[in-house]
């Protein structure tokens, strides 16, 4: 028996999908899929969840997974031998007994699965995606069942957060918090990049509960590094840190599957220049922030935040979109809701995403201030209340 607390609230709108797709059970083999399901977050990314509309969940895992696996909800967990003595074969091979099982105690008739690939955060060193082979495995071991497309009303069901899921994301932007607030005093001149990025990891894997399985990805990036801080991708160099520097400190952390993504910009020096572009981006955040509500196209919160840094006068230098939908995932940016200029999301009740103005000048500088935002039943909550104000920014 699994010793996980059940999260009904998810159980719930995973049956009402089914109910309203009219089918009999759910299939999935994506990691955060099988998180959301199920309350376990996969190791290496070979586990299948499958939840039926009459609320059952059973998990399939590889043997070395049984113990965390224990820690979610499933009514049932079988497992099998990605690796033994006796055979040379692959997850893809192995996982079909139990997942043939599984599926047999379903007894669906109607299945919905994943159908298209994704974008998927790293549970571990390596992680094994059954891509295409999916679906076909289902196919060959529910021959007579009819399978369908799930991914639009999955990405439906990863907006809405649970109250136990908030729970989960208020947790690990609190270590976030304390990595921050520790972290900075690593930030000063002659410090290299590596050396802060490394200051804030060792503050956040200090701040991880009990045995929880978490990790973050701090990146630094001063002067002209920090102006490619925009880029699809950060990245942390040998750089040393000077005297009137820009320094950008992005985060994506993790526990038990539930991620952030949020950036502080500091600035060396009462001095700098920069400081006032410090206070047109903490305008800018509070303008957006103060826009979230249920009901409000995310595209208004985006214009909010790119008025204020227009008004400055720093319009042109605010090259991307206000914000993306995080949770199961850190950074993607087709994840809703989308704060971009010609979004049509519109907010909801149990979103969660981040808010993410900024102003980048190629060769120069790059500075933007990230938080993670819920939206409330009437209103929203900040998630990452700390260094809001140019004040604390500023060393």
């Amino acid at each position: 028996m699994n010793s996980g607390k059940r999260d009904e609230d998810r159980i719930s709108a995973v049956r009402e999908a089914l109910v309203r797709h009219r089918c009999d059970a759910l299939v999935c083999a994506q990691p955060r899929h099988v998180l959301m399901l199920s309350g376990h977050w996969p190791v290496v990314g070979n586990a299948w969840a499958v939840a039926t509309k009459d609320g059952r969940v059973l998990l399939i895992v590889p043997e070395d997974e049984l113990e965390p696996a224990t820690t979610g909800w499933a009514d049932a967990v079988y497992t099998f031998r990605a690796v033994s003595l006796d055979r040379l074969e692959s997850a893809l091979v192995a996982v079909r007994e139990p997942l043939g099982k599984a599926l047999e105690v379903a007894g669906a008739e109607t299945i919905a699965y994943e159908a298209e690939g994704s974008l998927e955060p790293s549970t571990y060193v390596s992680q094994f995606n059954y891509g295409a082979a999916g679906p076909a495995v289902l196919h060959d071991l529910a021959p007579r069942a009819r399978l369908f497309d799930a991914d639009a009303w999955l990405a439906r069901l990863r907006v809405r957060k649970t109250r136990a899921e908030l729970e989960h994301m208020r947790t690990v932007a609190t270590v976030a918090r304390a990595a921050y607030e520790q972290g900075v005093a690593a930030i000063r001149p002659g410090l290299t990049e590596r050396d802060v990025a490394s200051a804030f990891e060792a503050a956040f894997e200090s701040g991880i509960p009990g045995d929880a399985r978490g990790r973050a990805f701090f990146y630094c990036m001063s002067g002209a590094n920090a102006a490619e801080s925009n880029r699809a991708y950060q990245r942390t160099r040998s750089r040393r840190i000077e005297r009137g520097d820009v320094v950008i400190v992005h985060c994506n952390s993790v526990i038990g599957g539930f991620w952030t993504d949020l950036t502080r910009t500091y600035v060396l020096g009462k001095e700098s220049e920069l400081v006032i572009r410090l206070e047109a981006i903490a305008a800018a955040r509070a303008a957006a922030i103060a826009h979230v509500a249920p009901g409000v196209e995310a595209r208004a919160v985006d214009a909010a935040a790119r008025a204020v840094l227009e008004a400055y006068g720093f319009g042109p230098e605010f090259r991307t979109p206000t914000g993306h939908g995080v949770g199961f995932a850190a950074i993607d940016h087709d994840e809703l809701p989308r704060l971009h200029p010609i979004s049509k999301d519109v907010l909801e009740a149990g979103m969660t995403f981040n808010i993410e103005p900024g102003c980048y000048r190629r060769g120069l500088y790059g500075m933007r201030h990230g938080d993670m935002i819920a939206v409330a039943p009437e209103g929203c909550e900040v998630l990452s209340p700390f260094q809001t104000e140019p004040a604390a920014l500023v060393i």
